[in-house]
């Protein structure tokens, strides 16, 4: 059984993935005068439902308070073996963080947790003792900021401190992409041109700098190669 920090990651991550597709109308709220609307949705451990997460939001002179609410019960034979709550109250004002208060109930251990305003940051009282961390940073309950995918610190909601984030992304680094329909000996001589004066071709770039022809045809590939192509790369080795 995952311990209770690993379980919460694991909720925090899955409700991220739920919230993702709001995130452009929400971040926007930061910076105009629009509140957007409220947020619910049902947490599931497999197929079962183990509680909700709601995120609500309202209007402050100067800014945006934002109230998020996490009640989750895990329970086995009518037996609750886990149990998670959590509420927080956050103000924000031109996009940075100016006081939050929550408490966290992690299966029978509390936790509060105090952040206010200072001149030189924001500063954070928590189980942890008390911090100052950058007025820049958000929370761990940011899930509906679309500003923390590229952000590595964070204020820890739950605990109090600062926690780092890790987000996985992916995405290709260098395709050219043809038609199936182009004719082999064109699709040949396209590659022959760009690879074997690949010197010449990194200069054209900054971002082309990492790229190795043999790492592009095997490991960085992720669609089908067109017969012309692939004659080349077979020529040169780079396919068995």
């Amino acid at each position: 059984m995952p311990s209770r920090r690993q379980f919460t990651r694991a909720v925090s991550a899955g409700l991220a993935g739920a919230v993702s597709p709001a995130l452009p109308a929400l971040a926007a709220a930061l910076t105009t005068s629009a509140r957007p609307s409220d947020v619910r949705f049902t947490v599931l451990r497999g197929r079962s439902k183990i509680g909700v997460r709601t995120v609500g939001f309202r209007d402050r002179p100067g800014g945006l308070a934002v109230h998020t609410v996490v009640d989750l019960a895990v329970q086995v034979v009518f037996i609750t073996v886990f149990r998670y709550q959590h509420e927080c109250e956050d103000v924000w004002a031109s996009g940075q963080l100016v006081s939050l208060r929550s408490r966290t109930n992690e299966d029978g251990k509390w936790h509060a947790v105090e952040v206010t305003a200072e001149a030189d940051g924001v500063r954070v009282v928590g189980p942890g003792g008390p911090l100052v961390v950058g007025a820049q940073l958000l929370t761990s309950n940011s899930l509906w900021d679309r500003r923390l995918v590229d952000r590595q610190r964070l204020i820890d909601a739950q605990h109090g401190g600062e926690i780092g984030l890790d987000i996985p992304t992916f995405g290709a680094r260098a395709t050219l992409v043809t038609t199936a329909a182009a004719p082999d000996h064109v699709v040949y001589e396209i590659a022959w041109a760009v690879l074997e004066r690949f010197d010449d071709f990194l200069r054209l770039h900054a971002a082309c700098a990492p790229l190795d022809p043999r790492e592009m045809v095997r490991a960085a590939n992720r669609a089908p190669l067109h017969p012309g192509a692939e004659r080349y790369y077979r020529e040169r080795g780079w396919l068995p």
